[in-house]
Protein backbone atom coordinates (compact mmCIF):
# COMPACT_ATOMS: atom_id res chain seq x y z
CA UNK A 1 0.00 0.00 0.00
CA UNK A 2 1.31 2.99 -0.99
CA UNK A 3 2.23 5.71 2.14
CA UNK A 4 -0.46 7.87 3.21
CA UNK A 5 1.31 9.99 5.80
CA UNK A 6 -0.06 13.28 6.52
CA UNK A 7 -2.39 13.17 3.87
CA UNK A 8 -5.57 15.02 4.41
CA UNK A 9 -8.69 13.77 2.39
CA UNK A 10 -12.03 16.19 2.12
CA UNK A 11 -14.97 14.36 3.78
CA UNK A 12 -17.99 16.55 2.46
CA UNK A 13 -19.92 14.30 0.55
CA UNK A 14 -22.99 14.03 3.40
CA UNK A 15 -24.80 17.52 4.69
CA UNK A 16 -24.34 18.01 7.86
CA UNK A 17 -27.86 17.47 9.19
CA UNK A 18 -26.12 17.11 12.66
CA UNK A 19 -23.44 18.89 13.91
CA UNK A 20 -21.66 18.56 16.90
CA UNK A 21 -18.52 17.57 18.72
CA UNK A 22 -8.02 7.21 33.93
CA UNK A 23 -7.71 5.95 35.86
CA UNK A 24 -4.88 5.14 38.28
CA UNK A 25 -4.82 1.32 37.51
CA UNK A 26 -4.38 0.11 34.63
CA UNK A 27 -6.21 -2.98 33.64
CA UNK A 28 -4.58 -6.13 32.67
CA UNK A 29 -4.47 -7.57 29.28
CA UNK A 30 -6.87 -10.31 29.63
CA UNK A 31 -9.34 -8.07 31.84
CA UNK A 32 -8.99 -6.03 29.23
CA UNK A 33 -9.77 -8.35 26.43
CA UNK A 34 -12.46 -10.42 28.42
CA UNK A 35 -14.74 -6.87 28.80
CA UNK A 36 -14.35 -5.62 24.69
CA UNK A 37 -15.40 -9.13 24.09
CA UNK A 38 -18.21 -8.63 26.38
CA UNK A 39 -19.43 -5.85 23.80
CA UNK A 40 -18.14 -6.93 20.70
CA UNK A 41 -20.59 -8.44 18.04
CA UNK A 42 -20.61 -11.99 17.15
CA UNK A 43 -21.69 -11.60 13.60
CA UNK A 44 -19.05 -11.77 10.82
CA UNK A 45 -15.72 -9.98 11.42
CA UNK A 46 -15.43 -11.10 14.97
CA UNK A 47 -14.71 -14.87 14.96
CA UNK A 48 -11.48 -16.39 14.17
CA UNK A 49 -13.16 -18.85 11.10
CA UNK A 50 -14.82 -15.71 9.55
CA UNK A 51 -13.02 -12.11 9.82
CA UNK A 52 -10.46 -10.79 7.65
CA UNK A 53 -8.58 -8.06 8.96
CA UNK A 54 -7.12 -5.25 7.12
CA UNK A 55 -4.80 -6.69 4.13
CA UNK A 56 -7.17 -9.69 4.37
CA UNK A 57 -5.42 -11.77 7.21
CA UNK A 58 -7.98 -13.60 9.16
CA UNK A 59 -8.29 -13.32 12.63
CA UNK A 60 -6.60 -16.52 13.00
CA UNK A 61 -3.61 -16.22 10.62
CA UNK A 62 -0.48 -17.86 11.82
CA UNK A 63 1.52 -15.55 13.43
CA UNK A 64 -0.81 -12.87 14.38
CA UNK A 65 -0.77 -11.15 17.89
CA UNK A 66 -3.85 -10.47 20.33
CA UNK A 67 -3.72 -6.99 22.10
CA UNK A 68 -6.14 -6.16 24.95
CA UNK A 69 -9.24 -5.28 23.18
CA UNK A 70 -10.56 -8.59 22.73
CA UNK A 71 -9.47 -9.38 19.59
CA UNK A 72 -6.33 -10.03 17.17
CA UNK A 73 -5.55 -7.01 15.29
CA UNK A 74 -2.68 -8.08 12.78
CA UNK A 75 -0.94 -10.35 11.15
CA UNK A 76 3.11 -10.15 12.23
CA UNK A 77 5.02 -8.19 9.91
CA UNK A 78 2.24 -5.89 8.38
CA UNK A 79 1.87 -2.74 9.42
CA UNK A 80 -0.13 -0.04 11.53
CA UNK A 81 -1.79 2.03 8.96
CA UNK A 82 -4.34 4.76 10.87
CA UNK A 83 -7.46 6.92 9.72
CA UNK A 84 -7.13 9.83 11.67
CA UNK A 85 -11.00 11.38 11.22
CA UNK A 86 -10.57 15.57 12.06
CA UNK A 87 -13.31 16.73 13.65
CA UNK A 88 -12.94 19.64 11.46
CA UNK A 89 -9.30 21.68 10.36
CA UNK A 90 -11.32 25.35 9.24
CA UNK A 91 -10.23 26.44 13.29
CA UNK A 92 -6.80 26.30 15.25
CA UNK A 93 -7.90 23.55 17.20
CA UNK A 94 -9.13 20.89 14.64
CA UNK A 95 -6.29 22.00 12.37
CA UNK A 96 -3.48 21.85 15.19
CA UNK A 97 -4.85 18.08 15.73
CA UNK A 98 -4.27 17.66 11.72
CA UNK A 99 -0.28 18.60 12.25
CA UNK A 100 0.60 17.08 15.16
CA UNK A 101 -0.80 13.73 13.64
CA UNK A 102 0.79 14.31 10.62
CA UNK A 103 4.17 15.12 12.32
CA UNK A 104 3.92 12.37 14.29
CA UNK A 105 3.03 9.71 11.70
CA UNK A 106 6.10 10.88 9.50
CA UNK A 107 8.42 10.66 12.72
CA UNK A 108 7.08 7.03 13.66
CA UNK A 109 6.86 5.61 10.04
CA UNK A 110 3.11 5.17 10.23
CA UNK A 111 0.66 5.02 7.80
CA UNK A 112 -1.77 7.80 8.23
CA UNK A 113 -4.23 9.72 6.52
CA UNK A 114 -5.89 12.49 7.81
CA UNK A 115 -10.21 13.21 6.89
CA UNK A 116 -11.87 16.43 7.69
CA UNK A 117 -15.26 15.63 9.16
CA UNK A 118 -15.82 19.90 8.38
CA UNK A 119 -17.48 19.80 12.08
CA UNK A 120 -20.70 17.52 10.90
CA UNK A 121 -21.60 14.21 12.26
CA UNK A 122 -23.11 12.85 9.89
CA UNK A 123 -20.00 13.30 7.42
CA UNK A 124 -17.67 11.82 10.13
CA UNK A 125 -20.35 8.88 10.25
CA UNK A 126 -19.46 8.33 6.48
CA UNK A 127 -16.02 8.87 7.07
CA UNK A 128 -15.56 6.34 9.51
CA UNK A 129 -17.83 3.93 7.56
CA UNK A 130 -15.40 4.09 4.87
CA UNK A 131 -12.58 3.44 6.58
CA UNK A 132 -14.10 0.50 7.86
CA UNK A 133 -15.39 -0.55 4.34
CA UNK A 134 -11.99 0.13 2.58
CA UNK A 135 -10.10 -2.23 4.37
CA UNK A 136 -7.07 -0.04 4.21
CA UNK A 137 -6.96 0.61 7.78
CA UNK A 138 -6.15 -1.54 10.80
CA UNK A 139 -7.06 1.86 13.33
CA UNK A 140 -9.01 4.32 13.98
CA UNK A 141 -8.63 7.86 16.09
CA UNK A 142 -11.15 10.34 15.69
CA UNK A 143 -12.63 13.23 17.81
CA UNK A 144 -16.59 12.33 18.01
CA UNK A 145 -18.65 15.05 17.19
CA UNK A 146 -21.94 12.74 18.51
CA UNK A 147 -20.70 10.35 20.89
CA UNK A 148 -24.31 8.89 20.09
CA UNK A 149 -24.64 8.63 16.98
CA UNK A 150 -21.13 7.12 16.55
CA UNK A 151 -21.40 4.83 19.32
CA UNK A 152 -22.37 1.68 17.45
CA UNK A 153 -19.62 2.20 15.04
CA UNK A 154 -17.07 2.93 16.88
CA UNK A 155 -17.59 0.30 19.87
CA UNK A 156 -18.68 -2.85 18.08
CA UNK A 157 -18.51 -2.42 14.39
CA UNK A 158 -14.72 -1.17 14.19
CA UNK A 159 -13.75 -3.84 16.42
CA UNK A 160 -15.61 -6.89 14.53
CA UNK A 161 -13.76 -5.58 11.87
CA UNK A 162 -10.40 -6.26 13.73
CA UNK A 163 -10.08 -2.16 13.77
CA UNK A 164 -8.29 -0.64 16.88
CA UNK A 165 -10.12 3.00 18.20
CA UNK A 166 -8.40 5.48 20.53
CA UNK A 167 -10.93 8.08 20.95
CA UNK A 168 -9.51 11.63 21.36
CA UNK A 169 -10.90 13.59 24.33
CA UNK A 170 -14.74 12.65 24.03
CA UNK A 171 -16.37 9.53 25.26
CA UNK A 172 -19.25 7.53 23.53
CA UNK A 173 -22.22 5.73 24.73
CA UNK A 174 -23.14 7.64 27.51
CA UNK A 175 -19.35 7.01 29.15
CA UNK A 176 -18.35 9.85 31.61
CA UNK A 177 -15.57 10.46 33.62
CA UNK A 178 -16.34 10.74 37.11
CA UNK A 179 -14.97 12.04 40.64
CA UNK A 180 -13.07 9.33 41.53
CA UNK A 181 -13.66 7.02 38.83
CA UNK A 182 -12.32 8.32 35.39
CA UNK A 183 -12.15 4.59 34.07
CA UNK A 184 -15.89 5.47 33.66
CA UNK A 185 -15.23 7.45 30.49
CA UNK A 186 -14.25 4.20 29.20
CA UNK A 187 -16.43 2.30 26.24
CA UNK A 188 -15.63 -1.42 26.20
CA UNK A 189 -15.21 -2.46 22.40
CA UNK A 190 -12.46 0.92 22.04
CA UNK A 191 -9.16 0.62 23.22
CA UNK A 192 -9.31 3.85 25.13
CA UNK A 193 -10.05 7.23 25.50
CA UNK A 194 -7.62 10.26 25.88
CA UNK A 195 -7.57 13.58 27.54
CA UNK A 196 -5.29 16.10 28.38
CA UNK A 197 -8.60 17.26 30.39
CA UNK A 198 -11.48 15.19 30.69
CA UNK A 199 -14.78 15.66 30.39
CA UNK A 200 -17.66 14.75 33.18
CA UNK A 201 -14.80 15.38 36.24
CA UNK A 202 -12.73 17.98 34.27
CA UNK A 203 -15.69 20.20 33.65
CA UNK A 204 -16.85 20.12 36.75
CA UNK A 205 -13.53 21.02 38.17
CA UNK A 206 -14.05 24.07 35.89
CA UNK A 207 -17.08 25.01 37.21
CA UNK A 208 -16.10 24.38 41.13
CA UNK A 209 -13.22 26.77 40.04
CA UNK A 210 -15.27 29.38 37.73
CA UNK A 211 -17.37 29.53 41.19
CA UNK A 212 -14.94 29.58 43.64
CA UNK A 213 -13.04 32.55 41.97
CA UNK A 214 -16.49 34.44 41.15
CA UNK A 215 -18.46 33.89 44.69
CA UNK A 216 -22.02 35.16 45.27
CA UNK A 217 -24.93 34.79 42.78
CA UNK A 218 -23.89 34.59 39.09
CA UNK A 219 -25.76 35.00 35.60
CA UNK A 220 -23.91 32.99 33.13
CA UNK A 221 -24.27 32.67 29.31
CA UNK A 222 -23.42 29.35 28.11
CA UNK A 223 -21.53 29.22 24.41
CA UNK A 224 -21.32 25.73 23.60
CA UNK A 225 -21.61 23.16 20.45
CA UNK A 226 -25.07 21.48 19.65
CA UNK A 227 -26.95 19.67 22.28
CA UNK A 228 -25.65 16.43 21.00
CA UNK A 229 -21.60 16.85 21.30
CA UNK A 230 -20.38 15.35 25.04
CA UNK A 231 -18.80 18.79 25.98
CA UNK A 232 -22.24 20.67 26.00
CA UNK A 233 -24.16 17.75 27.69
CA UNK A 234 -21.59 17.60 30.24
CA UNK A 235 -20.88 21.55 31.01
CA UNK A 236 -24.81 21.99 31.13
CA UNK A 237 -24.82 19.41 34.09
CA UNK A 238 -21.47 20.53 35.72
CA UNK A 239 -22.69 24.09 35.43
CA UNK A 240 -26.45 23.67 36.96
CA UNK A 241 -24.54 21.82 39.65
CA UNK A 242 -23.17 24.79 41.05
CA UNK A 243 -26.31 26.58 43.54
CA UNK A 244 -24.31 29.73 42.76
CA UNK A 245 -25.12 29.98 38.91
CA UNK A 246 -28.21 30.33 37.24
CA UNK A 247 -27.76 29.23 33.18
CA UNK A 248 -29.56 32.29 31.30
CA UNK A 249 -28.72 31.07 27.93
CA UNK A 250 -27.01 28.15 25.83
CA UNK A 251 -26.06 29.85 22.46
CA UNK A 252 -24.70 27.13 19.92
CA UNK A 253 -21.99 27.39 17.96
CA UNK A 254 -21.21 24.78 14.63
CA UNK A 255 -17.71 25.64 14.71
CA UNK A 256 -15.87 27.14 18.02
CA UNK A 257 -14.25 30.43 15.90
CA UNK A 258 -13.51 33.51 17.15
CA UNK A 259 -15.86 35.08 15.00
CA UNK A 260 -18.58 32.49 16.42
CA UNK A 261 -17.43 33.83 20.02
CA UNK A 262 -17.77 37.86 19.10
CA UNK A 263 -21.13 37.47 17.58
CA UNK A 264 -22.75 34.68 20.26
CA UNK A 265 -21.09 37.31 22.90
CA UNK A 266 -23.00 40.29 21.40
CA UNK A 267 -25.99 38.16 21.44
CA UNK A 268 -25.66 37.13 24.93
CA UNK A 269 -24.85 40.76 26.37
CA UNK A 270 -28.27 42.65 24.15
CA UNK A 271 -30.50 39.54 25.58
CA UNK A 272 -29.21 39.17 28.89
CA UNK A 273 -27.02 42.81 29.91
CA UNK A 274 -26.82 41.44 33.51
CA UNK A 275 -24.77 38.54 32.06
CA UNK A 276 -21.99 38.20 34.76
CA UNK A 277 -20.00 34.69 33.23
CA UNK A 278 -19.61 33.49 29.75
CA UNK A 279 -18.54 29.76 29.62
CA UNK A 280 -16.77 28.57 26.18
CA UNK A 281 -15.75 25.65 24.40
CA UNK A 282 -12.10 26.15 22.74
CA UNK A 283 -9.67 28.77 23.07
CA UNK A 284 -11.10 30.38 19.70
CA UNK A 285 -14.39 30.97 21.35
CA UNK A 286 -13.00 32.38 24.83
CA UNK A 287 -10.33 34.67 22.17
CA UNK A 288 -13.53 36.01 20.41
CA UNK A 289 -15.54 37.06 24.15
CA UNK A 290 -12.19 38.39 25.26
CA UNK A 291 -12.44 40.56 22.36
CA UNK A 292 -15.93 42.01 23.00
CA UNK A 293 -15.86 42.43 26.65
CA UNK A 294 -12.59 44.49 26.17
CA UNK A 295 -14.34 46.38 24.16
CA UNK A 296 -17.27 47.18 25.95
CA UNK A 297 -15.07 47.79 29.41
CA UNK A 298 -15.88 44.85 30.75
CA UNK A 299 -13.35 42.61 30.87
CA UNK A 300 -12.89 41.26 34.06
CA UNK A 301 -16.41 42.14 35.43
CA UNK A 302 -17.68 40.12 33.56
CA UNK A 303 -16.31 36.30 33.73
CA UNK A 304 -14.51 33.89 31.31
CA UNK A 305 -14.68 30.29 32.32
CA UNK A 306 -13.44 28.00 29.73
CA UNK A 307 -12.80 24.41 28.62
CA UNK A 308 -10.38 23.47 26.27
CA UNK A 309 -7.86 26.69 26.23
CA UNK A 310 -4.72 26.74 24.84
CA UNK A 311 -3.61 28.26 22.32
CA UNK A 312 -1.61 31.46 22.17
CA UNK A 313 -4.68 34.14 21.91
CA UNK A 314 -6.24 32.83 24.71
CA UNK A 315 -3.18 31.83 26.69
CA UNK A 316 -2.33 35.86 26.42
CA UNK A 317 -5.72 36.66 27.32
CA UNK A 318 -5.18 34.32 30.77
CA UNK A 319 -2.12 36.15 31.54
CA UNK A 320 -3.73 39.36 30.91
CA UNK A 321 -6.67 38.46 33.48
CA UNK A 322 -9.52 38.78 30.49
CA UNK A 323 -10.04 35.15 30.93
CA UNK A 324 -10.84 34.19 34.25
CA UNK A 325 -10.51 30.31 34.37
CA UNK A 326 -9.14 27.44 32.03
CA UNK A 327 -9.29 23.88 31.58
CA UNK A 328 -6.42 23.20 29.13
CA UNK A 329 -6.85 20.75 26.14
CA UNK A 330 -3.71 20.63 24.15
CA UNK A 331 -3.91 18.12 21.43
CA UNK A 332 -0.32 17.83 20.89
CA UNK A 333 -0.69 16.26 24.11
CA UNK A 334 -4.35 13.84 23.67
CA UNK A 335 -3.80 13.37 19.55
CA UNK A 336 -0.15 12.12 20.68
CA UNK A 337 -1.05 10.10 23.41
CA UNK A 338 -4.13 8.15 21.40
CA UNK A 339 -1.50 7.64 18.29
CA UNK A 340 1.47 6.33 20.81
CA UNK A 341 -1.06 4.20 22.49
CA UNK A 342 -2.17 2.54 19.18
CA UNK A 343 1.53 1.96 17.87
CA UNK A 344 1.94 0.73 21.36
CA UNK A 345 -1.06 -1.96 21.19
CA UNK A 346 0.26 -2.83 17.66
CA UNK A 347 3.12 -3.82 18.89
CA UNK A 348 1.56 -6.26 21.80
CA UNK A 349 0.96 -3.84 24.62
CA UNK A 350 -1.49 -3.05 26.89
CA UNK A 351 -2.85 0.45 27.36
CA UNK A 352 -4.52 2.41 30.28
CA UNK A 353 -8.51 2.77 29.54
CA UNK A 354 -8.14 6.28 29.65
CA UNK A 355 -4.84 8.01 28.69
CA UNK A 356 -2.55 11.09 28.94
CA UNK A 357 0.99 11.79 27.80
CA UNK A 358 2.93 11.55 30.81
CA UNK A 359 6.11 14.47 30.92
CA UNK A 360 8.20 12.19 29.46
CA UNK A 361 6.37 11.11 26.25
CA UNK A 362 5.21 8.30 27.15
CA UNK A 363 1.22 6.93 27.77
CA UNK A 364 -0.07 7.37 31.14
CA UNK A 365 -3.57 6.82 32.78
CA UNK A 366 -5.41 10.21 33.46
CA UNK A 367 -5.86 11.72 36.48
CA UNK A 368 -6.78 15.12 36.88
CA UNK A 369 -7.67 18.06 34.42
CA UNK A 370 -5.21 20.93 33.98
CA UNK A 371 -6.58 24.30 34.96
CA UNK A 372 -5.06 27.99 35.01
CA UNK A 373 -5.51 30.82 35.79
CA UNK A 374 -4.10 34.20 35.59
CA UNK A 375 -1.95 33.79 38.05
CA UNK A 376 -0.57 29.65 36.75
CA UNK A 377 -0.98 30.85 32.66
CA UNK A 378 2.46 30.51 32.39
CA UNK A 379 2.97 26.75 33.46
CA UNK A 380 1.46 26.43 29.68
CA UNK A 381 4.52 25.95 27.77
CA UNK A 382 3.50 25.87 24.48
CA UNK A 383 0.25 27.21 23.42
CA UNK A 384 0.19 26.41 19.62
Amino acid sequence: MAKSTGARVPGARVPGARIGLAGLATAALLALSLAACSNTPSSSGSSAASSAGPGGASSGTSGSRPVNVGYTIHPAGSKLSIAFIDLGESNTYGAKMASVASAWAAANDVNLTVFDANFSADTELDLIQDAISSGKYNAIATLPLDPNLLCNILSKKAPAANIMVSLLNTPICGAITKVGDVDAGWTPGTLNVSYPGALGSGVLALAQKCAALAPGPQKVAMITGPPTAGSTIDALEAFRSIPTFTITQDLITPDFSDAAGVSLTQTALESHPDTTIVFTVGGPLSVGVASVLRSEGLSGKVKICGLSGGTTQDIAALKAGEITVEEIGDPQVFVTASLLSLKDAWDGMASPRVITLSPAGQVAPYTTPEILTPSTASEMKNPY
